[in-house]
């Protein structure tokens, strides 16, 4: 997802109008100038707009598995 803050973040997943995801560059304030990755609650009124790419969830896994081996 992109912030309107100028900050892209990964969805983990949506629960009760609170997005939780994965980001870099972040610290515990919320900046996006830090010096982790951290998870996040944010309101959906920060996001700008999603990017979604096309990948079939029968696919996830061997994926995942495939950037784990590379990483």
């Amino acid at each position: 997802m992109v912030f309107t803050f100028s900050h892209i973040g990964i969805v983990e997943g949506v629960s009760g109008g609170v997005v939780t995801t994965i980001e870099g560059n972040t610290n515990s304030a919320g900046s996006r100038e830090g010096n982790i990755v951290a998870r996040k609650k944010r309101t959906p009124s920060l996001i700008r707009s999603y990017i979604r790419l096309p990948l079939s969830v029968s696919a996830l896994p061997k994926f995942v598995d495939k950037v784990a081996n590379i990483c």
